[in-house]
């Protein structure tokens, strides 16, 4: 007679709500030492103590099996679980492995066998039906967690004789998927395991801001991924191209890196994947980039300049020396100071360009590079200065007004000293200050770092009296000419004409000074740089 459903025997028992109160996984990220090794144990430990570094166990229990009979038929099989349970560093568990329970004596004999013996007993079998087995159990400070159920016992007498397992002695009635009748031969239960170490925690995977492809060479920039807590290993830095073998690219603590790719074949295209290894651990790796090496167009010859006070010429000659792509045409960089960038492009068969919108005063450096048909720039051209702008001859479209600080505009007097001011210009830039009909410079002021400017001069001696301008020529943040104008009148007269006296200045003289000794203490930023593949 059995005593409980056989679908129920079947999952057996297992006290999960025991398993869920340890399952806090132990966080050991970072761990700079090699990972420890798996620790295996039995029943016969008696006991274990999770040590740290070790975040998860897995179980294998089986119950006892039941008892023969008296005409020597088998017991019943013991349950079976396997399961994985997380744990944290100083748990300890009590294990348990039920013993089969003991064979009816034989010839139908009233007596039957005992039970087994373990945490959970089962029942001793009567008319000589075999006892039932004991679970195997593991159990933790708060009582049991794990249960293997153990086998009824075999039973002579078909109405009432086999000893029935723990299962009816005590096992809470909660079932648990994984856990299954044992399918191998009976006997005594047995309770084994690992206690696994944790996870090695890996690094962020690097990144790569831009890749460049350079004459038979790729050169990158990479930025180093997360670094696990307490980790004491240095970064090792790793690239792959085409998805083929991991090689050495740089080693190293420091945030950044632009270490170069040799060895790479000129107009091959290539897929180029970076991994950062850390305490023996690496991360993932970077999403692909494709870069193309090529060999540079040469350099333009004879660059030459002619200047006006509204454009710059620019002519030069082709390179003789070809590269792996084919010439599509010439990009001209000019900058004065810290400003500059591209200023003109032409195709392969225009050899000169016309620049506009440049600043009186200033002194521009001048470069030409040839561009191929993948937009990769050569060689640079040989730099060339062109001398100082020369001012209008006439007032320029004025930009705003500027501003006076104490005198008067409707009456000035020459040789009076006089302050003005104005904002919009480039910051730290040159100003340039001049009075007009004829165009005189009075001096240079420095703009701040808002781009405002305040200047304080004297005007000529030899002004002659009536309406002039006065102009403080400069450029503005983008690099365009900046003319901020104020109207005055000159009272008196020194000299009998409406014009300007002669002063022996040139004007051209304090413009080299000012504007031209920016240019060329700041020098050239263009766009020069080959074509790089970024995010």
């Amino acid at each position: 007679m059995h005593l409980a459903t056989p679908s129920r025997r079947a999952l057996g028992l297992a006290a999960v709500s025991a398993i869920a109160m340890s399952t806090a996984v132990l966080s050991v990220g970072g761990v700079a030492q090699a990972a420890p090794a798996p620790i295996p144990f039995t029943a016969a430990d008696g006991s274990i103590t999770v040590q740290a570094g070790y975040c998860s166990i897995d179980w294998h229990l089986v119950g006892g099996s039941g008892g023969a009979d008296g005409n020597a038929v088998a017991g019943a099989f013991g349950g079976e679980l396997v399961v994985t349970t997380e744990v944290e560093e100083d748990d300890e568990f009590v294990l348990w492995a039920g013993t089969a329970g003991a064979d009816g004596t034989p010839g139908n004999s009233a007596v039957g066998g005992v039970n087994g013996s373990g945490s959970w007993n089962g029942i001793s079998g009567m008319n000589g039906g075999g006892g039932g087995g004991a679970a195997s159990t593991v159990e933790d400070l708060n009582g049991t967690m794990l249960v293997a159920f153990g086998g009824d016992g075999a039973g002579s007498d078909a109405v009432y004789g086999q000893g029935a397992g723990d299962e009816e002695n005590g096992a809470p009635g909660i079932t648990e998927p994984s856990l299954s009748r044992a399918a191998t031969a009976g006997g005594n239960g047995t309770v084994t395991g690992t206690i696994q170490p944790c996870a090695p925690v890996a690094p962020g995977t690097p990144t790569v801001n831009w890749i460049e492809a350079g004459n038979g060479s790729a050169q990158l920039q990479i930025w180093r991924g997360s670094i696990p807590q307490d980790s004491t290993g240095t970064p090792v830095y790793e690239y792959s191209l085409d998805g083929g073998a991991w090689q050495p690219l740089v080693t190293g603590g420091d945030y950044q890196y632009e270490p170069t790719i040799p060895g790479l074949t000129n107009g091959q295209t290539y897929s180029v994947r970076v991994q950062m290894t850390v305490d023996g651990v690496t991360s993932a790796p970077t999403v692909a980039k494709t870069v193309t090496p090529f060999a540079p167009i040469g350099a333009p010859g004879g660059v030459t300049v002619s200047t006006s006070p509204t454009a710059v010429t620019v002519s030069w000659t082709a390179p003789t020396t070809a590269g792996t792509f084919p010439l599509a045409g010439y990009s001209i960089g000019m900058g004065a100071g810290e400003m500059g960038g591209e200023a003109c492009t032409t195709g392969a068969d225009v050899l000169s360009c016309v620049i506009t919108g440049v600043a009186s005063g200033a002194d521009y450096s001048v470069v030409v590079f040839a561009v191929d048909d993948h937009e990769n720039f050569g060689e640079a051209s040989q730099r060339v200065m062109t001398g100082a702008i020369p001012f209008p001859a006439s007032v320029p479209t004025s930009n705003g007004p500027l501003a006076t600080q104490g005198f008067s505009t409707g009456s000035v007097t020459p040789g009076q000293t006089i302050t003005v001011s104005g904002t919009g210009y480039a910051p730290f830039s040159t100003v340039t200050v001049l009075v007009y009909s004829t165009p005189t410079v009075l001096g240079t002021a420095v703009a701040d770092e808002n781009g405002a400017f305040t200047f304080t001069g004297k005007l000529p001696a030899g002004l002659a009296a009536g309406s002039h301008t006065l102009v403080a020529a400069g450029v503005d943040a983008n690099g365009d000419p900046r003319y901020l104008t104020m109207a005055v009148t000159v009272a008196g007269s020194t000299t009998g004409s409406g014009g300007l006296a002669y002063t022996g200045a040139d004007v051209a003289v304090p413009a080299i000074g000012g504007l031209a000794a920016l240019a060329i203490g700041g020098g050239l930023v263009v766009a020069g740089r080959r074509r790089r593949t970024a995010e």
